[in-house]
Formats: C-alpha cells, sequence, structure tokens
C-alpha cells in the first residue's frame, strides 16, 4: 500500500515485493536540500533521487544505513550512531553533481553523480526485508540553495 496514513505518508509491502517507492514533481534547480522525517518499521526505508532516479538512501530500525544506484551497492549496510530507532531527519543536500547523505544533521556519505539533480524526481522508498517493509514519511521540505 502507498498513501496517506495518519497524517504522514506511507509504503508498506509484502515480503518479496523488493523497491517500492513514490515520487513527486521534477525539480526546478540542480542545488537543493531535500530533507523528510523518516520512519523504516520493517526493512529499509529512504529517501530516491538523482538521474532515472537511480539513486536510494536508506536507513534501518536497527540503526544502518546503505545507499544503492539502481541494483548496485554504494555503500553496505553501515552501523552508525547518527541513525537513531525509530524516527531519524534524511537530508540529501546537491550542489551540482555532488550529493551528500546526512541522518539528523551528521554526514554519512558524499557522491559524485554523473549529472546533477535539476529536472529530477525525488521520493519515497521501500526496500522489503523478511517481513516485508513498511516505512513512514512526514515533514519533506525542498529548499534551493543560493547560487
Amino acid at each position: 500500500t502507498i498513501g496517506p496514513r495518519d497524517g504522514a505518508y506511507a509504503i508498506t509491502t509484502q515480503p518479496g515485493a523488493g523497491a517500492v517507492f513514490a515520487y513527486g514533481a521534477a525539480l526546478g534547480q540542480s542545488d537543493v536540500v531535500i530533507s523528510a522525517d523518516v520512519t523504516p518499521v520493517r526493512g529499509w526505508a529512504g529517501l530516491i533521487f538523482g538521474p532515472d532516479r537511480a539513486y536510494r538512501f536508506f536507513i534501518s530500525p536497527d540503526g544502518r544505513f546503505r545507499v544503492h544506484q539502481g541494483a548496485q551497492t554504494i555503500v553496505g549496510p553501515t552501523a552508525s550512531n547518527a541513525v537513531w530507532a525509530g524516527t531519524n531527519r534524511l537530508s540529501i543536500a546537491a550542489a551540482g553533481q555532488r550529493v551528500s547523505l546526512y541522518a539528523n544533521g551528521t554526514l554519512l556519505a558524499n557522491l559524485d553523480l554523473p549529472s546533477s539533480l535539476r529536472g529530477t524526481t525525488p521520493g519515497f522508498v521501500v526496500l522489503d526485508g523478511p517481513q516485508g517493509g513498511e516505512g513512514i514519511f512526514d515533514n519533506l521540505t525542498i529548499r534551493t540553495l543560493p547560487r
């Protein structure tokens, strides 16, 4: 299921569904900060971004993060004190082709993309685990950075 739940946005999947995502309108600028409160309930939950929505920034309920580009893992499951149990504020800060990924204000990774985020469509993503996947998303903000 994908849609509103209790004033937030939720994605719930069955085991074996893989990655399921929902996304919005295309970005009009390349230098942006995209942030949302993300609560991974089961499996992995996070933000999807970049050319062809190929990049996925996930967190898990047990305090790990990972980054995928399509089917390829860029950053494997990595434990971080910056990823808390419960709700986390995830941010993607893009300046040109450089993208920095944050959890609760702490830098987790930098990526160099093949192009900027201008014209791409960011969104929410859930990756299932053995019991399926579920993520709750709230307080999405997209801010353009000064040039």
